[in-house]
């Protein structure tokens, strides 16, 4: 179930690497166009990649609206970004690991050791930007705890979990390697999630749904449900739209199930609904109890059935009643 929070949706506009035939904003007057059009769409952060150019893509965009600028190209050296920590850009990307993407006109294969994570941390506080670490498996999770138990962190640690990303880095883009990752993230993250398939709508629900926030554009997938290329911002709108399904009633019934009163958009599919559900509340109780786990078979805490009734002819009122009856009963 979504948190009562704000949704940040972090924006994407001038780069396709899975797609390189796709147009996207190049220089710096159009790149600020478009991230005034995304920032109106809704998003509140703007990942840019401006090499060769980064003091006007900063001047074109800060001049055009308020929207949060995150410095891209996270594969180059410290020494080679300097530029960007002296412009004072709000955030700056950081890969938390060896970085290795693989496309059709472009391969990446870069070490990052845990100096140079180090070495970044400094520079960040030095110059007051933010820091956004990628992590795009577990052993970015690994690096990042080095550099909180170091003191070399301030909270909220800003991230962003990577799924489906072509490359040595890969990881699969499916809801339950979401959730095993997010479940091992330490405490004060905020969390943006990126997928680069088609997969990329269950998963970003199910974040939305965790309280957790996405990121959307022309880099990371550049279609929208219907399989149309689009703009960063007309992505933006979509997401901003539609940010996943709502939970009206929520009650046990007979001690050994759930009534949930749900009202969902078309393209999320039941079996969908009921794995975020089943996923999350699992999670989350497992966090808060961790002892129940010894008393379940596999340490599961939901099996795999599930019964489902649309509303038909029968009223929403009746439906909120008999829902509403079984809490009082059990």
């Amino acid at each position: 179930m979504r948190k009562e929070k704000p949704l940040v949706i972090v924006a994407t506009p001038n780069i396709c690497w899975l797609h390189p035939e796709v147009a996207y904003p190049g220089n710096a007057v159009e790149i600020g166009e478009e991230a005034a059009l995304c920032r109106e769409a809704g998003a509140a952060v703007l990942h840019t990649h401006a090499e060769g150019q980064w003091k006007e893509v900063y001047d074109e965009v800060k001049k055009r609206s308020d929207i949060i600028l995150q410095g891209g190209m996270s594969s180059i050296p410290l020494q080679e970004r300097i530029e960007l920590f002296e412009l004072k850009y709000d955030m700056v990307s950081i890969i938390a690991n060896h970085h290795a993407e693989a496309f059709k006109e472009v391969n990446c294969d870069v070490l990052h050791p845990l100096s140079e994570l180090e070495e970044y941390a400094e520079a960040c506080r030095k110059y007051g930007v933010k820091p956004e670490f990628e992590i795009w498996h577990t052993g970015s999770i690994w690096n990042l705890n080095q550099l909180i138990e170091k003191g070399l962190l301030d909270a909220p640690y800003i991230t962003t979990l990577f799924f489906g990303w072509p490359g040595g880095t890969w990881s699969p883009a499916t809801v339950e390697e979401y959730l095993y990752r997010r479940r091992l993230m330490p405490e004060n993250c905020a969390c943006t999630v990126t997928i680069m398939c088609e997969e990329q709508m269950d998963i970003l629900a199910a974040a939305i749904l965790n309280g957790d926030h996405v990121r959307v554009g022309t880099e990371d997938y550049p279609f929208n449900q219907q399989g149309k290329v689009c703009t960063t911002h007309e992505l933006v709108q979509e997401i901003a739209a539609d940010k996943g399904f709502t939970v009206h009633l929520f009650e046990c019934g007979e001690g050994d199930h759930i009534h949930c009163f749900v009202s969902a958009p078309p393209k999320l599919s039941i079996t969908a609904i009921v794995k975020y559900l089943k996923g999350i509340t699992g999670r989350k109780l497992f966090e808060r109890f961790p002892e129940i786990r010894n008393q379940l078979w596999k340490g599961e805490l939901w099996n795999h059935s599930y019964y489902v009734e649309t509303i038909g002819s029968v009223s929403e009122e009746n439906i909120r009643h008999y829902i509403e009856r079984q809490s009082k009963a059990y």
